[in-house]
């Protein structure tokens, strides 16, 4: 869940390393300040495999007559060896490789005593031409990212700690530790999580825009769209309302709920709007087709919605294997809608009040008025 590749100058990234380390292992959990933020601190920086560096003494080799190359491939050939030729024995092929015995080459001392043949043809001993032989820790592995050397730090949230959290505070850690002096790069879980949240987004905004586009050809106005629309606000602030109440943060399945919502919760504008327009279409003023429409599509709004939030139910009381993203999802649904319902009947039309000042009146066609006075004489019709 938490994973980050830290990238600097190499000299001082394996001190930035431990000292992030140091900090991640310190930070407490702000809901508990007595455990850790933080569980399973790794990184894959290991040093400790023992590493013989020879330092030649260039001055010494220039009196032998010996270049620093030849030098090098000397030992390499005494220690490592070199292939000189293949063997075949009964259908098998075998490299033969030519160095000194085990026993001439099994501890770095032995590499002081090694006798090299220099440029004028004379024996020279290896410690004779070199500045010292160190024995010092190094990687087992180079390890890159975007070619450039780094160390990954790893990690998973403590109980009680979302992922999100997490990383907050690690990024707020590498800025203290690192800050302009290197980069930290998001990978694994982490940046597949912040990658799927930014698509949803866009994913959401694109909706949103699209609606707009629709409700504009539907209802031939730049305004009425923005009265629909205003449902979305209400219904996204009820279901981050609830997910702040019940503890839960905004994931994966809360945003799948969050795009869900967000087409959901436009219908009822869209019953009270439209009908508002038809009324006003017929002739009836402003205020007067407001007054009318909201008692009318009142029940119809009423029978959707809560058709939408008793079939999200389910979903909210899940249980069992992957309940947790289920019921997310039917608590954003459920309490998302039921609050944009609630709003919608008294906002939508105070809204469309306000806007359809500044709109002409739409007008009806003949089938429209002959239609709209056909559903007037069976209202106003008594029930037998």
């Amino acid at each position: 869940p938490i994973d980050f590749v830290l990238q600097a100058d190499w000299a001082r990234l394996p001190r930035y390393r431990a000292e992030l380390v140091e900090r991640m292992r310190q930070a407490r959990n702000p809901r508990d300040p007595g455990g850790p933020l933080l569980e399973d601190i790794d990184t894959d920086y290991r040093p400790g495999m023992p590493e013989v560096r020879i330092v030649p003494d260039r001055e010494k080799l220039a009196q032998v007559n010996m270049t620093v190359g030849h030098l090098a491939d000397s030992v390499s050939l005494l220690v490592g060896g070199t292939r000189v030729g293949k063997f075949t024995d009964k259908g098998r092929r075998y490299d033969v490789r030519v160095r000194l015995q085990e026993q001439l080459r099994a501890s770095p001392d032995s590499l002081k005593i090694m006798t090299l043949r220099a440029g004028n043809n004379q024996l020279v001993n290896v410690e004779d031409v070199v500045q010292k032989i160190d024995v010092l820790p190094t990687l087992p592995v180079i390890n890159r990212f975007n070619h450039q050397r780094k160390i990954e730090v790893t990690a998973n949230p403590a109980p009680g700690v979302s992922q999100g959290e997490a990383i907050a505070e690690v990024e707020r850690m590498i800025a203290e530790v690192m800050g302009d002096d290197g980069t930290a790069v998001e990978m694994g879980n982490a940046r597949a999580m912040r990658e799927t949240i930014n698509s949803l987004i866009f994913a959401l905004v694109m909706g949103i825009l699209i609606a707009y586009m629709i409700l504009g050809v539907q209802f031939n106005s730049f305004i009425h769209p923005l009265t629909v629309l205003l449902a979305v606000p209400f219904g996204v602030t009820g279901a981050l309302f609830v997910l702040w109440i019940c503890g839960d943060t905004l994931n994966l399945m809360s945003m799948i709920g969050m795009v869900l919502l967000a087409g959901l919760v436009k219908k009822n504008s869209i019953i009270l709007v439209d009908y508002t327009n038809q009324l006003r279409a017929h002739g009836m003023g402003l205020n007067e087709a407001i007054l009318t429409a909201c008692p009318v599509r009142l029940r119809p709004i009423l029978m959707t919605s809560i058709a939408t939030v008793v079939g999200a139910v389910p979903l909210m009381l899940s249980h069992g294997a992957g309940g947790e993203s289920r019921q997310t999802i039917g608590v954003v649904i459920v309490f998302g809608v039921t609050l944009s319902t609630m709003l919608t009947l008294f906002v939508v039309p105070t809204f469309y009040d306000l806007l359809a000042r500044y709109t002409k009146s739409p007008h009806a066609t003949a089938n429209e008025l002959e239609a709209y006075e056909a559903e007037k004489d069976a209202l106003q019709t008594p029930a037998e």
